[in-house]
């Protein structure tokens, strides 16, 4: 249990500094990106930027349109949906399942062994 804590707790981490960065300036570009700072954004696209200021007046510009990332992984969707885009998603997905699984596996085994411990 406490081994499928730890690596719920990396694979947290992992998503939390990770995001998948589309590039929606024409270009069929595509990165798994390190985030300059962990944050709950998953997916981003970046779209020119007189685009984003008409849009979005007055507000600052995020860290996926400023291009403040390191880039993993680099792909191109011109040729299809790159493997990793897919797994990324269901692994998010499944982190996000597992969450409530392992507090209810642990809940059971924690109940479990207070009934069967001996009264004094």
């Amino acid at each position: 249990m406490r081994t499928a804590f730890i690596a719920l707790l990396l694979l947290s981490g992992f998503y939390l500094m990770t995001a998948e960065v589309v590039h929606g300036d024409g270009s069929f570009r595509v990165d798994l990106a390190v985030k300059p700072y962990p944050s709950l954004v998953i997916g981003a696209h970046v779209y020119p930027e007189k685009i984003w200021q008409r849009n979005h007046p007055g507000e600052p510009m995020p860290w996926w349109q400023r291009g403040a990332f390191i880039s993993l992984i680099q792909d191109d969707w011109e040729y299809g949906r790159p493997w990793w885009s897919d797994a990324y998603g269901f692994g998010f997905l499944a982190v996000l399942i597992a969450w409530p699984v392992l507090g209810g596996v642990w809940a059971v085994y924690h109940l479990s062994r207070r009934q069967a411990a001996p009264r004094q």
